[in-house]
Parts: structure tokens; sequence; C-alpha cells
């Protein structure tokens, strides 16, 4: 059996509908490059199964044993490469479920109805505020709240800071992105709406950071601090969030907002 084929047997077995070896086969598939360094003993503990299992499962595959297994996964082939990348796609697939679950665990929801309730009935004392990517995503959740008839106060620029500050005071309501929980020019903003006892909600990782502190209302993000340059993956918790915030604006009235999204699609 070529490496290849046993690839293709692990990943049908890893993936498809749930069996007796799919954690054993899933685990060979995302780290088979390094089962050489694995015996049989380690593998049935990473994977909570047995040794005598394992062995089972090698059948399965049509193989001797655990010998034959680790041979195979171990030869050199240069046109595995295909496999790497699929494997590398299914542990960033991994790590995105794992951030959207932790910080699914990380949000309180009395908090994200109680921010529902200030979208829906105070959208002109409302602002968003964000700078770089996460005024991006600001601006895209602005949009698709406008799309719910909601015009809330969208600003991500620095010229943009100034007539934001006009708009400022104890009725104001900010939301602010910033994964860091350190850009300067939105940490300058909200001390500005904190001097002016406005209410502040803030998205950012889920460690210690300076506007966690200056927030009444914090929306924690899992935060990956080893892998954020390269993946960035936090972005998905904040994707995650606002979709929570839009289903349940739509949930408060279902009738009146799906009538306005069929009209504005």
């Amino acid at each position: 059996m070529t490496k290849e084929h046993l690839l293709i047997k692990l990943k049908n077995l890893a993936f498809s509908e749930r069996n007796i070896y799919q954690p054993i086969a899933k685990f060979a598939f995302q780290n088979y490059s390094k089962i050489k360094d694995i015996n049989i003993s380690i593998l049935a503990l990473k994977t909570n199964s047995s040794p005598a299992t394992i062995t089972r499962f090698c059948k399965h595959l049509d193989l001797t044993g655990y010998k034959e297994f680790v041979a195979i996964l171990s030869q050199e082939n240069t046109q595995v490469k295909e496999f790497e990348f699929l494997n590398n796609n299914l542990q960033l697939q991994t790590r995105i479920n794992e951030i959207i679950l932790e910080t699914a665990y990380l949000i309180d929801e009395k908090n994200i109805c109680e921010l529902v309730s200030d979208i829906i009935n105070k959208p002109h004392k409302m602002i968003l505020i964000g700078y770089g990517d996460s005024g991006t995503f600001l601006k895209m959740f602005a949009s698709r709240l406008l799309r719910l008839g909601i015009n809330v106060n969208f600003f991500s620029e620095v010229e943009d800071m100034g007539v934001a500050s006009l708009l400022v005071d104890n009725e104001t309501i900010v939301l602010a992105l910033s994964v860091s929980g350190s850009t300067k020019i939105v940490l300058e903003f909200i001390n500005l709406c904190k001097k002016a006892k406005s209410k502040i909600y803030s998205i950012t990782k889920y460690d210690e950071n300076t506007l966690k502190k200056l927030s009444q209302i914090n929306f924690s993000l899992s935060y990956d601090s080893d892998n954020y340059l390269i993946t960035k993956t936090p972005r998905y918790g904040v994707i995650f969030i606002f979709d929570l915030i839009f289903e349940k604006i739509i949930a408060s009235n279902p009738e009146k907002y799906l009538k306005i999204l069929q009209k504005t699609r």
C-alpha cells in the first residue's frame, strides 16, 4: 500500500460518518508526519482508545499491524504535498471552530440582550467605532443593521473622530472594537466618552487590556497570541458576536424585521 492510498483511507475514516475508528483516523491523518515518533501506547492515550483497538484499526486498513502503519506513513514522497495542504486546512478549520466555541462560552447572554435593546431603542445615540481591520468589520455590521432599518453612527477613520466627538454626551452609547484593546485612536475616543459618562460596550481579546477596563460591558474574544499575526483567528469570534446580535434583533420582532429584510435583500 502506498502512502497516498493510506492517507486517502485515513481521510475517509476521519471525516465520514461516525465510526469506532474515527478518533484514531482523525488524529493519524492530522499528525501523520509525526507518527514515526509516536508508539502505539501513546497513540492510544491521545485518542482515548487502547493498543488492542489500534491493532484492530490497522487490520481494518488491510495492514498487518501498527509497525506497517508507521512504516508506510514514514515514507518519503513528494506527491503527498496535497495531503499536507489539506491537513493544514483542517487544522485551521479546527482552530476556527475552537475560537467560536470559546468565544460563545465567554459571552454573557444578559449583556448581549442589553446591547440589542440599546441598538433597537436608541440607534440615534449609538456609535460604532474601530480602526483598521476592526473598522472594516464594524462597517459591515453597520451595513447589516441598516438592512433592518436601524441607522447607527459609524466611525473608523482618524479624520472622523473629530466629528464623532461632537456627538458624545451622557446619553451616548458606544460599541468599540479593538482585538488588542490598545488601539491608540480608539482609546482616545473612549476616554472622551468616559469623561462624558457615556455608556461603553467593547469587544476585545480575553486578556486584560485598557479598553476592557474602560468599558462598562465587555465581550471577550478567545485569542491565540502565538498565531494571531498569521491567521487573525479572533476575527471569527467577532463575526460570531455580530451574528448573535443580528439574530437576537430579528428574534425581538420577527414579523417586522423579516418583512424589512425581504425588501432590502
